[in-house]
């Protein structure tokens, strides 16, 4: 975020999508299209939980941390239907 040019003020903005336990899919993005990053802060199926904490993490003041379920089906090779959740946080700049 330190990075960013003064100009993309407003104009992107830079998150943090934690999946817990399953750490391998998180990923840093860089977002220009404030709507679709608002989508990736909910408000339903709220977590109280807060990552930073659990991990000790010291997040500057100025981010957001937001936790929630998410699961989804899946369909194995024999046509098993499976059903998946995990937790998810995004953590990063406020979409102002």
């Amino acid at each position: 975020m330190a990075a960013k040019p003064k100009s993309e003020e407003g104009k992107s903005w830079v998150a943090i999508l934690l999946c817990y336990p399953n750490l391998w899919s998180s990923e840093v993005t860089v977002f220009f299209d404030k709507s679709y990053y608002e989508g990736f802060q909910p408000t339903d199926d709220l977590l109280t939980e807060k990552i930073s904490e659990k991990f000790n993490i010291d997040l500057p003041s100025e981010l957001i941390e937001i936790g929630y379920n998410v699961s989804w089906q899946d369909e194995d090779e024999h046509g098993e239907v499976y059903t998946h959740s995990e937790r998810r946080w995004t953590i990063g700049e406020k979409a102002l």
